[in-house]
């Protein structure tokens, strides 16, 4: 039903494409009233101006701007409440998208790490990596068996300077090298990766180098399977290496015995 430049609420709902009810809350909330409600039917009309008003509510949903806000924004009735909702909307979708790319990037990480076995089929051999500069959270560990190192390093952890850093869960050590050869896993450091540069470095931040490292799998905490021979067979007795070795889950139940890929770059 039309009143000369007045619609019915059936008929604008039906021409904004949204339904009576969204029309009846809009009016609940005091965001968008009838321009004229008949005194003896109740019956509620609207002018053609108001569509406008219609669209610019559905586009600023879409934009995520709470109808709350929009509201505020009519209530302020100026550009400069808009310009204002619509900066701080922007500022926090950015926000959104950056945790988004975090949790993407985290996913193929954690993608890769998870399928890092299936694509190594080299145990027993050495082969080369480049690898990029990394940056480690770590504890020192010596002569302790693993139950109290983590202890340490989750207590190190708990740190209020330390609460802050964004860690991947890849268990990393630093190896006595002349140990290694030995057939001794003597672990000198133990922690987790970090996910980029945490901008400082002390003892416990530390940084590992880029280059071409030489690699092999091998259960080196297990000490039924891991034979120092390799080293014997590819590597000279009086070169020294950073030793480095990344652990590779390889089930979900057990973590002690599972591979490491060992990383060895000249000092």
């Amino acid at each position: 039903m039309e009143k000369g430049k007045l619609y019915s609420i059936g008929k604008i709902a039906y021409l904004m494409g949204i339904s009576v009810q969204t029309l009846r809350f809009y009016e609940k909330i005091g965001l968008f009233e009838p321009s004229y409600v008949d005194p003896e039917t109740g019956y509620r009309y609207y002018e053609y101006t108001q569509m406008h008003k219609i669209d610019r509510i559905r586009y600023l949903q879409k934009l995520g701007v709470p109808l709350k806000k929009i509201a505020e924004i009519y209530q302020e009735n100026s550009v400069e409440a808009m310009t204002r909702a619509l900066q701080t909307q922007l500022e926090q979708k950015r926000e959104e998208q950056r945790k988004l790319q975090g949790q993407i990037e985290d996913l193929d990480w954690y993608l890769d790490y998870w399928t890092f076995l299936d694509r190594k089929k080299y145990i027993g051999v050495m082969y080369t990596r480049h690898l990029e500069r990394r940056y480690a959270f770590v504890s020192p560990m010596g002569d302790v068996p693993f139950s109290i190192s983590n202890e340490w390093f989750y207590e190190l952890r708990n740190q209020p300077q330390y609460q802050g850093l964004e860690c991947r869960r890849q268990y990393v050590s630093i190896l006595d090298d002349g140990q290694l050869r030995q057939g001794h896993t003597y672990t000198l450091q133990y922690g987790l990766y970090l996910k980029g540069d945490p901008g400082c470095r002390d003892q416990h931040l530390i940084e590992l180098p880029e280059g071409e490292y030489l690699c092999f799998l091998a259960r080196i905490y297990d000490e039924s399977q891991w034979s120092p021979e390799i080293f014997e067979r590819f590597l000279e007795k009086d070169e020294r290496y950073l030793v480095i070795a990344n652990e590779y889950e390889d089930n979900l139940q057990q973590f002690d015995k599972c591979l490491y890929e060992i990383q060895l770059i000249e000092r």
